[in-house]
C-alpha cells in the first residue's frame, strides 16, 4: 500500500503541471502513470483518496490540481467512488473538520492544496499513522519528522513568474485600452472612482490599529487612491500571498518577512523597487541604511532593491527589573557575552525552580549561529555549519538547559508566556515584549543580545556581531505591473515613512522607526523603544540571500537546536546531519 500510495502522489503532481500547461510535464506524466498502472491494477482497489482545497474548479491553482487527480486516478483504473472532494476549505479548523470526515469514510490518502491548512494537517496526521497525509505545498514534513506526512511542490517558481508577469501586462493594456474604467470595472475603483489598491498585513493588536489609522490619513490626504488594508494570519501570510498571485487576485502590496524575499523577487512573486530609491523625492535617504542592505539583492546579475521597510525589530534581551535587583544585579552586571548571559541566569535561577533565569525558544537561533559560530551557510552560499565553533556555541546552549537556568521545550510564544507570568526573569525577543510586559505588570528594562565572538563574515565584513531581528517589509507583487496602482502604492511608502508618521508608528506599535530622522525625545513615551533602535546596525536577517529553501533549511536549523536541547544526541553527528540536509538544499536551490 506505500508503494501504491506513493506512485500515484508522484502521477498527481505530474499531471497537475500538466494541468498547468506543461508540454514535458504532460509526456512525463503520461509515461509515469502508464507504468503505475500497469504495476497497480490490483492494490488500486484497496485505495480511498480523500482531497481537501483551498478552492474549485473555477479557481486555476486549485483546477490544476483537480485536474491532475482525476487523471491519475483515471490512469490507475480508480473508480469516482474512490475519491471524496473536500472543496472551498478555510485555512482553519475546517480543515480539521474536513480531514477527520475524510477518515471517517475511509480514506487511506488524504491530500491538501494550500500551504495553510499544514498546521491542520499534521495534527490529524500524528492521531492517524495509518493514513497518509500531505500537503501539495509547503515545508512542515521535513521539520515534523512523521512518516505518514508529506510534502509535495516546493518549487513553483517558474508559473508563479509566468502568472504574474501576464496579470501585470494585461492590467497595463486594460487601462490603457479603456476597458478598465471606474464604469466597467466597479471593484478596481471606488464609488468616488479612485483607484483601490489592495495590502494585506497581519498586524491585530495596537500596531494593527496603528497601521489602520496611517492608512486612513493618507486614504484622507488624497483623492486619487484608496488603501483597501485587509488582516491576514502571520502563519500563512506568506503562501497565501503567492497562490493568490498566480491567479491574479492576490493583493497589490503585502507586508511580511525579508526571509523569503529574494527567492520570490527572483521567481516573479514581488517586483523589485528600485525605482523607488531611485527617485530622491520619496525621501528614501531618510532609511536606516543596514535596514535598506537586507533587502538589496542580486537578481539576473543587478543590484536590486526589492522592498521598503515596514517594521525591522532587533531582537533583544528584556529582563524583570524587581527579579534582577532581588538577586543582587545591577547595571553593572549587563552581560556583553554569552558567557556572562550564562552567569547572570544561574544567579536569576531559584534552586526550588520556581523560577528561572532564562526563557528562550529552541528554534529560530540562526541569528545566534552567526554571531557565535561560522553561520549556516557563508555569503557564497557555501554550508558551513558543521564547525567547530558552532559546536562550541551549541554546547554552550544545552549548558542553560541542562544546568536548570532556562525552561526546556518552548516556542516564541511559550517562552514569553513564561516570562510575562513570572517564572522566568528573561527573555529573548522582539520589541513587542514591552507593551506585553507592561500589561502584564512586569517591571522590566532590556539590553542587546551579546554580539558573540564568532567568525562568520557578514556582506559589510562584520564578524560576530548579530542580535538578530524579524525584519519586515512592504513588498509590490508582480500583479501591479506599470498599472496606475503603482504610483499610488509609491505614494504610500513615501507617507507611510515620513518621519511624523514614524513617530506615529512606533509610538503606537512598538517598533523602532525606519526614519533616521526621529529622536530619542520623540519617542520619550516609549523609551525603551528608542533604546532598541541603538541595536539594529548590529542587527541581521538570520537566513537570507537564497534564491529559495528558506523553509527547508530552517527546519533543518530547528532540528538541530531542538535535538541539542530536548535530547543527549551528540552535537557532532547533529551537526553532520545539518551539515548534509543544508548541503542538498543550498545546491538544489543554487540554480
Amino acid at each position: 500500500m506505500k508503494k501504491l500510495l506513493g506512485i500515484v502522489l508522484s502521477a498527481a503532481m505530474l499531471l497537475s503541471m500538466a494541468a498547468c500547461g506543461s508540454t514535458a510535464a504532460s509526456s512525463a506524466a503520461a509515461d509515469s502513470t502508464a507504468d503505475a498502472a500497469t504495476a497497480t491494477d490490483a492494490a488500486a482497489s484497496d485505495l480511498k483518496v480523500g482531497v481537501i482545497t483551498i478552492g474549485d474548479e473555477t479557481e486555476g491553482y486549485t483546477a490544476a490540481h483537480i485536474n491532475g487527480i482525476k487523471a491519475a486516478a483515471q490512469k490507475l483504473g480508480m473508480s469516482d467512488s474512490q475519491i471524496v472532494w473536500k472543496y472551498k476549505v478555510p485555512e482553519g479548523a475546517e480543515c480539521s473538520d474536513a480531514a477527520e470526515d475524510l477518515v471517517g469514510q475511509g480514506c487511506n490518502l488524504v491530500v491538501s492544496n494550500s500551504y495553510g491548512h499544514q498546521t491542520y494537517i499534521v495534527e490529524e496526521a500524528e492521531k492517524y499513522p495509518d493514513v497518509t497525509f500531505v500537503s501539495m505545498t509547503g515545508d512542515f514534513a521535513a521539520l515534523t519528522g512523521l512518516d505518514n506526512f508529506k510534502n509535495a511542490f516546493t518549487n513553483v517558481y517558474e508559473s508563479r513568474y509566468v502568472a504574474g508577469v501576464v496579470a501585470g501586462m494585461k492590467l497595463q493594456e486594460l487601462v490603457e485600452s479603456g476597458t478598465l474604467t471606474p464604469e466597467t470595472q466597479p471593484n478596481s475603483f471606488t464609488a468616488d472612482g479612485k483607484v483601490k489598491i489592495t495590502m494585506w498585513h497581519g498586524f491585530s493588536e495596537a500596531d494593527g490599529k496603528t497601521l489602520e489609522s496611517i492608512v486612513d490619513d493618507f486614504n484622507k490626504s488624497q483623492d486619487k487612491y484608496e488603501i483597501d488594508a485587509q488582516l491576514q494570519p502571520w502563519s500563512t501570510i506568506g503562501e497565501t500571498m503567492v497562490t493568490k498571485v498566480t491567479t491574479g487576485d492576490g493583493p497589490d502590496f503585502v507586508t511580511t518577512g525579508a526571509d523569503n524575499g529574494q527567492g520570490w523577487s527572483i521567481d516573479g512573486t514581488f517586483q523589485c523597487v528600485s525605482d523607488f530609491y531611485a527617485d530622491k523625492n520619496n525621501g528614501t535617504d531618510d532609511y536606516l541604511d543596514n535596514v535598506v542592505k537586507q533587502i538589496t539583492f542580486n537578481i539576473d546579475g543587478e543590484e536590486e532593491k526589492c522592498a521598503v521597510p515596514m517594521g525591522y525589530a532587533p531582537t533583544s534581551v528584556w529582563y524583570n527589573t524587581d527579579m534582577w535587583k532581588a538577586a543582587g544585579l545591577t547595571d553593572k552586571d549587563i552581560p556583553t557575552t554569552w558567557d556572562q548571559l550564562l552567569e547572570v541566569a544561574k544567579k536569576l535561577t531559584k534552586s526550588d525552580g520556581s523560577q528561572y533565569g532564562l526563557a528562550m525558544a529552541d528554534s529560530g537561533w540562526a541569528a545566534y549561529m552567526k554571531g557565535n559560530g561560522t553561520g549556516l551557510y557563508t555569503t557564497d552560499g557555501k554550508v558551513s555549519i558543521n564547525s567547530k565553533e558552532n559546536k562550541a556555541f551549541l554546547q554552550k546552549m544545552r549548558d542553560f538547559y541542562n544546568g536548570g537556568y532556562a525552561v526546556p521545550g518552548l516556542d516564541d510564544t511559550a517562552a514569553r508566556e513564561s516570562f510575562e507570568s513570572g517564572q522566568s526573569a528573561m527573555v529573548i525577543v522582539g520589541p513587542w515584549e514591552d507593551q506585553a510586559a507592561t500589561d502584564k505588570g512586569i517591571n522590566h528594562d532590556t539590553f542587546a543580545v551579546p554580539d558573540g565572538d564568532g567568525t562568520y563574515k557578514y556582506a559589510d565584513g562584520k564578524t560576530g556581531s548579530n542580535t538578530g531581528s524579524t525584519g519586515l517589509y512592504w513588498w509590490v507583487t508582480s500583479q501591479v505591473g506599470d498599472s496606475e496602482k503603482l504610483p499610488g502604492i509609491y505614494e504610500f511608502f513615501k507617507f507611510y515613512n515620513n518621519h511624523d508618521n514614524q513617530v506615529k508608528w512606533s509610538l503606537g506599535s512598538a517598533y523602532p522607526p525606519n526614519n533616521k530622522t526621529v529622536t530619542a525625545d520623540e519617542l520619550s513615551d516609549r523609551p525603551l523603544i528608542a533604546k532598541i533602535s541603538q541595536y539594529t546596525d548590529n542587527s541581521y536577517i538570520g537566513i537570507a540571500g537564497l534564491k529559495g529553501g528558506f523553509g527547508d533549511i530552517a527546519a533543518s536549523l530547528d532540528t538541530l537546536t531542538q535535538n541539542t536541547v530536548r535530547t543527549g544526541d551528540d552535537i557532532q553527528g547533529l551537526l553532520d546531519q545539518a551539515e548534509s540536509s543544508i548541503s542538498g538544499y543550498l545546491d538544489e536551490y543554487a540554480e
